[in-house]
């Protein structure tokens, strides 16, 4: 409820042309379809402004079987990004397995 009041409110300010969504998106923490569910709650906001994301700690869902993070959060989201020279991500064993 909340979620959908906060997107409205944002819609509702016509002098607002970007969004940055600092993560923390959809709570999803491996749940496919809550990740789906709030793609459709901030799909009318993000077809009608510039929109862009930055994965918080929410994002960081890791599939043990293929060794990788952020998995559901790159499927969705074509954003810029640097690379590191080297893989720098530590710490997965502290994020949700999303293996089934």
């Amino acid at each position: 409820p909340n979620g959908v009041k906060t997107v409205e409110h944002i819609m509702d300010d016509t002098s607002l042309r970007l969004v940055l969504h600092a993560g923390d998106m959809s709570y999803a923490d491996c749940d496919q379809d809550r990740w789906d569910s709030w793609g459709i709650m901030v799909d009318g906001l993000a077809s009608t402004r510039a929109y862009m994301v930055a994965a918080g700690n929410h994002e960081i869902e890791t599939d043990e079987v293929q060794k990788t993070t952020f998995t559901a959060y790159k499927y969705r989201f074509q954003m810029p990004e640097a690379k590191p020279e080297e893989d720098t991500t530590h710490g997965h064993e502290l994020s949700p397995d999303c293996t089934p």
